[in-house]
This record gives C-alpha cells, sequence and structure tokens, in this order.
C-alpha cells in the first residue's frame, strides 16, 4: 500500500535476506511507482547471493550497496516510515513483525539518516 501510494520517493535500507524476498514481492509495484515518476533508492549488501535479484531492478530503483549496517526499513515521501521489528536471522518471514508509522516529524529525521547513510557508507553498484 505505501508503495502503491507513493508520490514522489521511496527509500529501503534491508539485509541480504530482505532484499531478495522484497524483488520477488515488490517489482511489479516499484515498477508501476517507478512510472509515475518516483524516485526509488536501495541501500542492501551487494553480495553473490543478491547479484540476481538486485540486477532484477536495473532502472527500476538506484541501488547502493551498504555493509556493516544491519537494518530493514522503509520511508515513503518522508511521511511514512516502516520499520522491521525483528532480526530477519532471528524469525522466519511469515512471523515477522513490522510497523508503520505516519509522522512527518520521525520520518523526517530518518530520511536525514538514510540520506547521510546514502553518501558516506554505501558503494555504487
Amino acid at each position: 500500500l505505501l508503495i502503491k501510494d507513493a508520490q514522489s520517493q521511496i527509500c529501503i535500507m534491508t539485509t541480504e535476506e530482505g532484499i531478495i524476498r522484497k524483488v520477488r514481492a515488490l517489482k511489479p509495484l516499484l515498477e508501476k511507482a517507478k512510472g509515475k515518476g518516483v524516485k526509488i533508492r536501495i541501500a542492501a549488501p551487494m553480495t553473490d547471493k543478491t547479484k540476481e535479484s538486485l540486477d532484477k531492478l536495473e532502472g527500476i530503483a538506484e541501488i547502493k550497496s551498504i555493509k556493516d549496517l544491519d537494518a530493514r526499513f522503509a520511508i515513503v515521501d518522508s511521511k511514512h516510515v516502516l520499520f522491521m521489528l525483528m532480526d530477519d536471522k532471528d524469525v522466519h518471514p511469515t512471523y515477522d513483525l513490522a510497523m508503520w508509522v505516519q509522522t512527518p516529524y520521525f520520518a523526517t529525521a530518518m530520511q536525514e539518516m538514510f540520506d547521510t547513510t546514502w553518501k558516506t557508507k554505501a558503494n555504487g553498484k
């Protein structure tokens, strides 16, 4: 729903397993968002395991490799934040838990942290 309703920007930070699941489940929605002019940025580990999934997002999202940061969240339009509460290494995907908040105050702070990490820790694809 967040991706479908996005108007300007989607930023996703995720793990190795997380990006594989997200590409499988969300690629068509991300393509539609891109078609509406939504800017999509994804920070995820680029490994041999994730290469195939990340290649499927070519032309849809700007992707940067991020290492040494274990987080899973999405920020949409600097208004919405969806963050995963569990470490995906410790929980089966069907039992994973997330919190969705609509708060420009918190979303803007998270957006600034994402942007800083994007500039300083992430390496281009």
